[in-house]
């Protein structure tokens, strides 16, 4: 027979849960206009605005069907950006920059760049966009090099392989968000590869190419993009004094203007500020050098704070000043060199005239034990010596 089983435990009362609270009630939502409200607005201003001819048709298509308006409403705000997508897709890059808002969108811009495609030979030629105060050192010169012949014929799509090579350059040169202007000739090519390996770069080319940059009339220099210190401090130095001059012949304006209105007491006053100007334009010469010098002291200060390691700053301002203090450390050293030369000689001479003082005994080399066997010895070495000066003779 089965065992009975054991009698189970009553479940113990589990507690009531506590009442949830009753949630606010919402506001409730605005009223949307329905799309006949929009499209009798709308078909209301259409009436109150005189419409061609042409035009009445689509207006009555409209008033029958709202869904025609909609379908043109989001053609008309939604061309444009259809239009730009559409022609960079075409293009393969974003387009064309005219020079002076290339210009001024790498002043704007701390991630533009103007990527160089030129030779070597060209860039030396020709010069490059003169890049200052915002814009400064914004240019990389990026050449697309050819593979040599051999490798041309045993490669596939040998040119992409070249630009391939080019666009990895221009990604290491600059950031994601960043605006490239590519100039030279190999700029579209260029700017359509690195577009296609990332859309996170704005890629466009430069209106007309370099031609077209210096027909508009910006400053070129030669050298490259690079700038040393001398050549940040000389355009520094220019710029400071280019404002100070629009200063003066502002303030001279607002003299001239000025005077003919102010009572007598202010006309003391500009008269002064007047005879300064006069006398600053006719020693014209120290006033620019005088300009020129605090502009120079300005710019090595701005210079010299914008380092955030202090020996950097003195390792750049040592480069500045080398080619002023290296001929003057060279003679110095060159001074101390003879005068060393001439205290070794003395200090010889003296040592010279003291042994020659000290007097030596005469010995008897007969009188010592084995000194006739020395003896001997030292009149066969100086017979040897005698007969091969002799014989050099």
């Amino acid at each position: 027979a089965m065992p009975e089983m054991p009698a189970m435990s009553e479940m113990p009362v589990l507690p009531e849960m506590p009442a949830m609270p009753e949630l606010p009630e919402l506001p409730p939502l605005p009223d949307l206009p329905s799309v006949e409200d929009v499209m009798a607005s709308f078909t209301s201003v259409i009436d109150s605005v005189p419409v061609p001819e042409d035009l009445q048709p689509l207006v009555a298509a409209i008033k029958q069907n709202p869904d025609t308006g909609v379908a043109l409403l989001a053609f008309i705000f939604g061309s444009p950006v259809l239009l730009a997508v559409l022609g960079a897709a075409l293009r393969g890059y974003d387009g064309d920059v005219r020079p002076k808002a290339c210009y001024e969108s790498l002043e704007k811009n701390g991630n533009a760049k103007i990527i160089d495609t030129r030779s070597e030979e060209a860039i030396r030629n020709e010069g490059v966009p003169d890049l200052r105060g915002s814009a400064r050192n914004k240019g990389e010169i990026v050449r697309v090099v050819k593979l040599n012949e051999k490798e041309r014929r045993q490669t596939r799509g040998a040119r992409q392989i070249e630009l391939t090579i080019a666009a990895e350059k221009v990604k290491k040169l600059s950031s994601i968000g960043s605006k490239l202007y590519f100039i030279g000739p190999d700029a579209k090519d260029l700017a359509k590869t690195v577009k296609s390996e990332t859309f996170a770069r704005k890629c466009y080319t430069i209106s007309g190419g370099f031609e077209g940059y210096r027909s508009s009339g910006l400053k070129l220099r030669k050298g490259g993009y690079k700038k040393n210190v001398a050549e940040v401090a000389a355009e520094e130095a220019s710029e400071i004094g280019s404002r100070a001059t629009r200063a003066v012949q502002s303030s001279v304006g607002s003299v001239s203007t000025t005077v003919k209105t102010a009572d007598d007491s202010m006309k003391v006053v500009y008269g002064l500020l007047a005879l300064g100007v006069v006398v600053g334009a006719i020693e014209y010469e120290k006033t620019l050098q005088f300009i020129g010098v605090v502009g120079i002291e300005l710019t090595l200060l701005n210079a010299f704070l914008s380092y955030e390691n202090p020996l950097d700053a003195i390792s750049a301002f040592g480069n500045f000043v080398s080619p002023v203090t290296q001929p003057i450390t060279n003679a110095i050293g060159a001074k101390a060199g003879e005068v060393a030369n001439e205290a070794v000689s003395i200090a010889s001479e003296k040592v010279k005239e003291s042994v020659s003082e000290i007097s030596v005994p005469e010995v008897d080399l007969d009188q010592i034990p084995g000194g006739s066997g020395l003896k001997r010895s030292l009149e066969k070495r100086g017979a040897s010596k005698q007969s091969a000066v002799e014989e050099d003779e």
